[in-house]
């Protein structure tokens, strides 16, 4: 069997083949016949070796092939016996995250041979819907507002957005945790109520998960923790123009025009990065 994980979102596409490989151990204990090969050791006579090789354990191989495109010698001898590791017993694992040319014969049959999943960049509702999730993973919430503009600061990049999520956690939780406290503190100097005379503190003091809950991220808490991207941007920009490459810089210029950053706020990005130049 070939599986075909690509795609330019590698946060994604590396959580789906870490899942796979956290799979294939808990089934196959001995952990023996999982073998990586990437595109520094990437030979096809040792991956061909391997394939042949019986396994003293009597286990499926899982083996991954990680960036084989760039690899036109690979390629062209897998293809020749493309039919054989097809229906070979062991799992083979295409793992792409580089740019694929639109005319490629390893592609053309992953798509029609392989089971394949794409990992394209998340935008609009999905994006939303994303990062959500994952404040919920840690019983956190998020304004609308706040969500609009951890978008705008970040963008699409889920490695950045996954760090940018647990440093707002981490920042909330301890502030959210000693309001609670507070209110811990004058709720046990007041008599005890029962849950269904409206005594909800009695929920609060002895739910272990109550060190994240009702924590709401503002729009506040992400002017303070969360780097704007166009600050990360504008370096490229400036050592555009420090380096006199007029087509880089121009071209870099647009970009940022393009996806609606205020002309005077780049004029004063470059302007006090080059008063502290």
């Amino acid at each position: 069997m070939i599986i075909f994980l690509y795609g330019p979102d590698t946060y994604r596409s590396r959580q789906k083949l870490n899942e796979i490989i956290e799979h294939y151990k808990k089934v196959h204990k001995s952990g023996l016949n999982l073998k990586y090969f990437d595109d520094e050791n990437l030979n096809f006579q040792d991956f061909k070796d391997e394939v042949r090789q019986t396994s003293m354990f009597a286990e499926k191989k899982l083996i991954i092939l990680a960036e084989a495109f760039p690899n036109s010698e690979f390629k062209e001898k897998f293809l020749k016996g493309a039919k054989i590791f097809r229906d070979a017993e062991d799992v083979i694992l295409f793992y792409e995250t580089g740019q694929i040319p639109e005319k490629d014969s390893l592609f053309d049959f992953l798509i029609k041979q392989a089971k394949c999943q794409e990992f394209k960049p998340l935008e609009g509702q999905r994006l939303r819907n994303w990062i959500k999730k994952e404040f919920e993973k840690y019983q956190t919430g998020i304004e609308n507002k706040a969500l609009d503009k951890l978008i705008e600061f970040v963008g699409s990049n889920l490695w950045q957005m996954s760090n940018e999520i647990r440093k707002l956690v981490s920042y909330r939780a301890p502030r959210a945790a000693r309001r609670r406290d507070k209110s811990l503190l004058n709720l046990r100097s007041a008599p005890p109520r029962s849950v269904a005379e409206g005594g909800k503190e009695n929920e609060v003091l002895f739910d272990h998960k109550s060190k994240y809950k009702n924590i709401e991220i503002s729009s506040g808490d992400i002017e303070l923790l969360v780097k704007p991207k166009i600050e990360t941007d504008i370096f490229k920009t400036i050592d555009a123009l420090a380096l006199k490459d007029k087509k880089q810089a121009l071209g870099l210029i647009h970009k940022h025009l393009e996806k609606g950053d205020s002309p005077l706020y780049l004029l004063s990005m470059i302007n006090f990065q080059f008063r502290n130049l």
